[in-house]
């Protein structure tokens, strides 16, 4: 038995059954390879690996981006890191001018935020053979690169959540929502009274 219990269980009165904050990252496996990214740029055309190659597929995932966004009239952000913004200051932000002001029940995007972060990606420098060719050597590095913060509401987790999308190779993908937003709307749908403070739910009962 965990230690914990088997020291407290006399004074635990309760029991906690959903997740809290949950987040979850997604990998295209094959990608985190050097030679299995060599030969995806091949399959696509391209005889070289370099930077500016590997460049071409982040312009057409920005440009895919805002053009979505334009013309789903869904507002892009940049979001100041430099003064120590932090993913909780980001969710703060959404939930005071946006989520607190768009009362939807169905799907819905609230807005695109921007960043510059650290990743985990891939680099190529050009060296020389001995007999004199050139040659691209790529290698795994990590790189300030920018990420969107794609913030939305579902109709089955609530909201705000958002899925990260990293612009550079590998493209690492993170999904979060909030396991209390679901059990609001779960209650909501059973019609419980209820007075939610913070995270913490307070039953209501009529007087």
């Amino acid at each position: 038995m965990n230690t914990f219990l088997a020291a407290f269980s006399p004074n635990i009165k309760t029991n906690y059954t959903s997740y809290d904050r949950v987040i979850l990252r997604g990998y295209i496996l094959w990608m985190f390879s050097p030679a299995n990214l060599i030969n995806f740029l091949r399959k696509q055309g391209f005889n070289r690996h370099t930077n500016r190659v590997m460049r071409i597929f982040t312009d057409q995932l920005n440009s895919h981006i805002e053009k979505t966004a334009k013309a789903l009239n869904i507002p892009i952000l940049w979001w100041p890191s430099v003064d120590g913004g932090t993913n909780g200051d980001k969710l703060r932000y959404v939930e005071q001018h946006y989520a607190s002001k768009i009362n939807k029940k169905n799907n819905h995007t609230y807005c695109i935020i921007a960043d510059m972060e650290s990743s985990s990606s891939y680099a190529t420098r050009e060296l020389t053979a001995g007999s004199g060719k050139p040659w691209d050597k790529m290698y795994k590095c990590r790189k300030i690169v920018k990420h969107y913060y794609i913030y939305f509401h579902d109709q089955l987790l609530g909201g705000p959540c958002y899925l990260k999308l990293s612009s550079y190779f590998p493209f690492q993908p993170e999904f979060y929502f909030n396991g209390h937003n679901v059990i609001r709307l779960a209650m909501d749908k059973k019609g419980i009274a209820y007075r939610k403070d913070e995270n913490a739910f307070n039953r209501s009962y009529p007087s």
